[in-house]
């Protein structure tokens, strides 16, 4: 409330965090004060900056939380939680995003209840990002509450995850009442694919899903172990049957795995069934022999599909000693190349172009 002495006229406009006392400890001096950012129309959460000059908490009228378009339940006994918040920032720096999810159910936001901060760039547009706490054990019951607090200050105030209150001369404060109950999802992945077209993936899925499925991380593997995410896919977020595709223009070459995440309100880690994919690779696969050569070489290699090769011989000065073109075949080729009589005995390198990929090999002559 105003302070009672005829200054609230002259105070900065200023955004305060809208959770219970517990969660601002402003009454008592020797903690923290509360959850606060003056105005920066540069620096927000969501559409808007809150219009609060005071602490009025989260039934306020003149309170304006839209960082989250809705917020998800939050399963009781654990799991993960998973959100997406909109956060602006058109400052010219980064920015620093933190939130804090009471799970614990204590009634403060403790610094281990922190995501890791996100850096958000500075930009003319809105930008999101998703929130994950990928354990959130607890021990509510179905209709019991807790609370998410959402803070964006410049990158340059130092904001940690040791700060869920105190002041910022910039940014904004947000929270939200969560509500803990079981309601099950009804997220079906239909069908998942991934195929090898003109040396990219082709990755495509059809979902049967419900609002509460909101994005498909796309991951790829080298060994079916270790997984590295490559792209995130935005779920439709409506109820119903949906296709997707996405394509992964660099993939690794040789044998590769890729895998989909399905990102929802729960937190939940569901993933698709694994898909592999061969790229063959010509310079692990290419065969020069024999090396030492004499008179005569064969070059082997196994080709993905038909076309063209060139094999040029060179020595060490860079001179062309030999150059063939040929077609080849898809599968297995033996190229015999008869060496000329005039290459004297010493190194020299064999160059074979095919499909744009261009393979060297080291090549040792004995005469």
């Amino acid at each position: 409330m105003g302070a009672g002495d005829a200054s609230d006229p002259f105070r900065p406009k200023c955004d305060f965090g809208d959770a219970p006392d517990t969660y601002d400890p402003y009454a008592d001096p020797s903690t923290q004060s509360p959850a606060v950012h003056e105005r920066s129309e540069l620096i927000r959460l969501g559409a808007t900056w809150n219009r609060e000059f005071w602490k009025i908490g989260t039934t306020g009228t003149d309170d304006t939380d839209d960082g989250l378009a809705y917020t998800p339940i939050m399963a009781p006994g654990g799991g993960g939680y998973v959100v997406q918040v909109a956060a602006f920032n058109n400052s010219g720096a980064n920015a620093t995003m933190i939130a804090w999810l009471d799970y614990n159910g204590n009634g403060v936001f403790d610094a281990a209840e922190a995501i890791t901060p996100i850096t958000v760039p500075t930009s003319a547009s809105s930008q999101n990002f998703w929130l994950y706490w990928p354990v959130t054990t607890n021990t509510f019951s179905n209709g019991d509450f807790t609370y998410l607090r959402i803070r964006i200050t410049a990158g340059s105030a130092g904001m940690t995850t040791s700060h869920p209150t105190g002041y910022f001369t910039n940014g904004e404060v947000e929270d939200y009442r969560i509500l803990v109950d079981n309601f099950p999802l009804a997220n079906h992945l239909l069908n998942f694919e991934a195929s090898l077209q003109d040396k990219k993936v082709k990755l495509n899925w059809e979902v049967s899903e419900d609002a509460g499925l909101y994005a498909y991380e796309i991951e790829r593997s080298r060994d079916n172990i270790n997984w590295t995410k490559i792209t995130t896919v935005n779920a439709n977020g409506t109820a119903g049957t949906y296709n997707y595709e996405s394509i992964d223009a660099n993939p690794l070459k040789g044998i590769s795995y890729y895998r989909l995440r399905l990102i929802e309100s729960t937190g939940m880690n569901r993933f698709s069934p694994v898909k592999r994919i061969t790229i063959k690779d010509l310079e692990s696969g290419l065969i020069v022999a024999p090396n030492p050569a004499k008179d005569n070489l064969t070059i082997r290699f196994d080709a993905a599909g038909g076309g063209d090769i060139e094999i040029s011989i060179l020595n060490m000065q860079g001179s062309m000693q030999l150059t063939r073109k040929q077609r080849i075949t898809a599968g297995l080729n033996n190229i015999m190349i008869s060496l000329p009589e005039t290459m004297s005995a010493g190194t020299y390198v064999a160059r074979i172009v095919v499909g744009g990929e261009v393979v060297y090999k080291k090549l040792i002559v004995n005469k």
